[in-house]
């Protein structure tokens, strides 16, 4: 019986065959430059500078994350701590992973005097590269004491009410108007308004906001108002209000600019944030806490003793606090029956 010749394969199916076996050599030359990097991503020459981890088996139960930080702190900067419970090992396991080799090889050197473990601890040096990125990994120098306090930078927000002062002679509301809505664009009825010894500016979008803000113009001076853009809040806590100002506000969100604890009032702590709408609630750390609005006192003129201004912006005839007279006299040169009916 003669032999079956082996059938060939079609000269498609020999290609896919070839291009397959070369993007798997290529992809295992890939891993093994992989393999080369360090925990920070960098090239290593040297393959045993990779060895920035330590592996530590049958790690004492009773160890928590801030325990085992504290002992391995002293050797170089941690920047993450992983421990692990398996049931095929039937121990447990604790991944240390540092800044350097050097400071990795420092606690490899005095693992004999660590008491992190029983008689069974060992301790092994391996590559960071080896140990799987994980969001439950503990990096403590999020929460070291000994890190000196730098508070977090928090983005402020283009203002959008403004405030601009007349320069001598030209306190003309219709004319600043036509002028700026001629630079700016229209502005809607109401954005306009008198303020003072100057006018108060509303801008509708971000780009009038943006151009007030680097405008060369016909006024003195155009700067953002500076209780406008913002509003107060306050909440209460007495958990919370043990805790600085400083500390309180690298627990809050961006949307809060300052944090101030109202000594006044017991457990109160009132909270600025940017723009002018006041959130319901606010997290921090993990706890909900309902924002109610805080209503500072009124502004009252001592010189015609209305609200709404100072004393440096008022543009009104003065009269006496007691009588109300006007332009006749102080308050403290008040007559006799005046002064006894007020007092």
């Amino acid at each position: 019986m003669d032999k079956e010749k082996p059938q060939s394969l079609p000269r498609a199916v020999v290609d896919k065959a070839l291009e397959t076996s070369l993007s798997g050599r290529g992809s295992m030359q890939k891993a093994a430059n992989k393999s080369r990097h360090s925990w920070s991503g960098v090239v290593s020459k040297n393959p045993v500078s990779d060895f920035d981890t330590l592996m530590l088996t049958n790690v004492l139960a009773s160890l928590s994350y801030g325990a085992i930080h504290s002992i391995f702190k002293c050797f170089g900067v941690v920047f993450r701590i992983r421990i692990t419970y398996d049931s095929d090992y039937r121990s447990n396991r604790c991944y240390i992973t540092f800044n350097t080799n050097a400071a990795a090889k420092a606690g490899f050197e005095t693992k004999d005097s660590l008491t992190v473990g029983d008689t069974h601890c060992k301790v092994q040096m391996m590559r960071s590269t080896n140990v799987v990125d994980s969001d439950n990994d503990y990096c403590p120098n999020i929460f070291d004491d000994s890190v000196e306090h730098v508070p977090k930078e928090r983005r402020v927000p283009t203002p959008f009410w403004f405030v601009a002062y007349y320069r001598e002679g030209r306190d003309n509301l219709i004319h600043a108007s036509r002028y700026l809505e001629k630079e700016i664009g229209l502005l809607p009825m109401g954005h306009i308004k008198k303020y003072g010894k100057g006018i108060l500016i509303r801008a509708k979008d971000l780009t009038q906001a943006m151009m007030l803000l680097n405008l060369p113009c016909m006024f003195e001076s155009i700067k953002p108002h500076r209780t406008h853009n913002y509003s107060k809040g306050r909440i209460y806590n007495e958990d919370l209000y043990e805790f600085s100002e400083e500390d309180i506000l690298a627990m809050c969100p961006d949307s809060v600019q300052r944090v101030m604890k109202m000594k006044s009032s017991k457990n109160m702590i009132i909270l600025t944030f940017y723009g002018s709408h006041l959130p319901d609630r606010i997290n921090i750390n993990h706890t909900s806490f309902e924002v109610k609005p805080f209503v500072e006192r009124l502004i009252q003129c001592f010189c015609c003793y209305e609200f709404g201004h100072g004393r440096r912006n008022c543009n009104n005839r003065s009269r006496c606090g007691n009588c109300s007279a006007l332009n006749s006299h102080l308050t403290s040169e008040c007559c006799y029956v005046c002064l006894n009916y007020y007092y």
